[in-house]
């Protein structure tokens, strides 16, 4: 196979296969694809975390959908590119698979890397959708797991036997106890647990996502889990689990539990942010510090309001003013 670059030695032949923009010769669309997922493969717990991973193996799967479809083969020269397919990508994102605007931003934002890398790499000749303007991020409230739902996938029984169905439970419990997402959850040491002068148990480590500190005091039930775990010949506090494995086995809980909801690992996270600690009257300042968001903005997003609270707040305020009387002055 013959790679064509910039500045470098070429033949009549290879002149003719670029011009016609030949699969054969050329470092296509889906090599790149393949590239960029190779190089985040090693960047896997380093600077990156394995949940990365997953979303640049479904844009490979999704863009070579589209090729398909489009294209009525396998794979695409970049000379066989024009403004138009990146919109007609967007559409096919929307219409046939049903992506969600933020989702269809990754995938769009994962193909321009790849166009990127091309060029700088020398197997385009010019730098694809360069103008293209990224949808803009749709900021909403982030899905969590419903109280009934939760109780549900708590009180399961999963036979001793099943050990990896019991850790996938216990790892989404315990983001739902601590706020931690899943890199965090299945990388957490014994070196991380702090004793206040009150004889409660912390949790403070480093966020692999932002590098901040984040600490939260621990509950009974995330300390129970701990022990149940606790392997002296392990150095993390929870035994590790890939996150496909994770979240196939998580799919397996959620139908034998009857559960309404389709519950992603990362929303035990959310679980914490706006059930738990509202549930506890955490103000929403030290919530944001628990987790250690950027700014409070971040939290307000998490941190929803839930039915429960609104009632308990408004039965607050019905008995406060039962005994008030309203007056009404005449001005003469």
């Amino acid at each position: 196979m013959i790679k064509l670059k910039r500045n470098v030695n070429f033949t009549a032949q290879s002149i003719k296969e670029l011009m016609q923009g030949s699969v054969e010769c050329q470092v296509t669309l889906m090599d790149m694809m393949d590239k960029l997922y190779a190089d985040m493969k090693k960047r896997v717990g380093i600077d990156r975390v394995e949940g990365s991973l997953v979303h640049y193996k479904q844009a490979r799967t999704t863009l070579g959908k589209f090729v398909g479809a489009k294209f009525k083969t396998k794979d695409v020269a970049f000379g066989q590119l024009t403004n138009q397919y990146i919109s007609d990508y967007y559409e096919f994102l929307i219409t046939d698979c049903g992506f969600m605007s933020n989702s269809t931003r990754k995938h769009l934002a994962i193909l321009k890397k790849a166009c990127r890398l091309a060029y700088k790499e020398g197997y385009a000749d010019r730098l694809f959708f360069a103008n293209y303007s990224l949808p803009k991020m749709q900021v909403g409230t982030p899905r969590t797991i419903t109280p009934e739902n939760f109780k549900k996938i708590q009180s399961l029984e999963i036979p001793k036997d099943k050990e990896s169905l019991m850790l996938s439970r216990d790892l989404l419990l315990f983001s739902c106890y601590t706020g931690a997402a899943y890199i965090d959850a299945v990388s957490v040491t014994r070196s991380n647990l702090v004793t206040d002068e009150e004889g409660n148990l912390w949790l403070k480590y480093n966020r692999h996502k932002t590098k901040a500190l984040a600490q939260v005091k621990l509950l009974p039930e995330a300390i129970n889990l701990i022990e149940k775990y606790k392997d002296e010949r392990r150095g993390t506090l929870m035994p590790y689990q890939k996150y496909k494995t994770l979240w196939d086995n998580l799919r397996k809980i959620f139908k034998s539990a009857g559960s309404t909801q389709m519950v992603s690992p990362h929303m035990g996270r959310h679980y914490y942010a706006s059930i738990v600690t509202l549930a506890e009257n955490v103000p929403i300042d030290v919530i944001s510090k628990m987790l250690e968001h950027t700014n409070i903005t971040q939290t307000q997003v998490y941190a929803r309001v839930t039915q429960k609270k609104l009632f308990e707040e408004a039965a607050k305020f019905a008995e406060a003013t039962k005994d008030l009387v309203l007056v009404l002055l005449t001005m003469l």
